[in-house]
């Protein structure tokens, strides 16, 4: 099992793929609660697809978000999940639309919302600084905290945990 990593940000961030945790879907959720605790929310990062990942993630969360970037392989993957969910009798909150750039080939988010009958709660646009953070080992939010794409991932934070985003100025 990989340890705890307690980020300067403040989350503690459990970097383990959920197939190595050595248990089955319906132990899992109480090894991550065993683990972390009684936090307010943990997020699970899960694989693409439907694997023995995904539906371990989906088997121990109270709750699924759906992020799928806006195109049709994505959204094809985003259906499966959401069919996942729905078998496991998992609250649906929404979709998040990642790497948006609004571009013609993409498809738009009223097209993915009524593909998928769900609202869409955040729309994350694609932006080199997400890449330069990423290589750099840094999250965004620390890397350009000011940036497009961290502004709308503070706004869907705030919208997980029902509080009105801070209005965000950049002068």
């Amino acid at each position: 099992m990989e340890a705890l990593y307690k980020h300067k940000s403040g989350y503690t961030i459990m970097p383990a793929a959920l197939s190595e945790m050595n248990t089955d879907s319906h132990k899992l959720k109480h090894v991550v609660y065993d683990l972390l605790g009684p936090y307010d929310y943990i997020i699970i990062d899960s694989a693409v697809g439907i694997n023995d990942e995904v539906e371990a993630a989906v088997a121990c969360s109270d709750s699924v978000i759906i992020v799928t970037n806006p195109d049709i392989p994505s959204i094809t993957n985003a259906a499966l999940a959401k069919k996942l969910a729905i078998k496991k009798k998992k609250q649906l909150l929404g979709i998040v639309l990642n790497k948006h750039t609004g571009a013609k080939h993409e498809l738009s988010d009223m097209e993915v919302m009524k593909f998928l009958e769900m609202p869409v709660i955040s729309v994350i646009p694609e932006h080199g600084k997400v890449r330069e953070a990423t290589a750099l080992g840094k999250p965004v939010l620390e890397h350009k905290p000011r940036n497009k794409s961290s502004i709308a991932l503070k706004n869907l934070a705030h919208e997980i945990i029902g509080e009105e985003s801070p209005t965000t100025s950049f002068y």
